[in-house]
Parts: C-alpha cells; structure tokens; sequence
C-alpha cells in the first residue's frame, strides 16, 4: 500500500481496494475460523473481503502489520490470529 502511494501519488487510488464484497470463499475461510479449525489466516490481498466476511459473522480477529505484532502469534493452541 506503501508503495501504491509513494508512486502514485494519489490516496484515490486506495478506493480501488474497497471494490467489491466478500464471496464464498471469504465466508468459507470465516467458518473455519469460527469453528476453530484454522487459527491463523495469512494473505496478501489487498482489498478487505476477507475482515468484512469475518466482521459480518462475528468473528473476532487481530490484523498484524508491524513487526513487533508478529511477535504476539505463537501458534499455541488456543492463541488464534482470525
């Protein structure tokens, strides 16, 4: 997104990122999650389908982006990234 900007020069083109809704796909991951079958989601997509599926069912997620974030996800049973 960084780089989106220092190139483009323009914030209008974050508008881009928010075309759209969730789709099955979205839902389905959102699911495992609930059910606890998957504790950790990593993506490099750059729109938000992913948090507004989950938003939208109630599931409860951390959005690390800083280093230091990173260091909170253990993978110990239990500690869930969705």
């Amino acid at each position: 997104m960084e780089t989106v900007l220092t190139h483009s020069g323009e914030h209008g083109l974050f508008n881009l990122f928010g075309i759209g809704q969730p789709n099955t796909n979205h839902f389905f991951i959102t699911e495992l999650c609930r059910l606890g079958l998957v504790g950790f989601v990593v993506t490099t997509n750059f729109n938000n389908h992913l948090e507004t599926a989950l938003e939208k069912t109630g599931v409860a997620y951390r959005l690390p982006y800083r280093e230091e974030d990173f260091g909170e996800l253990t993978g110990e049973p239990g500690v869930s990234g969705c």
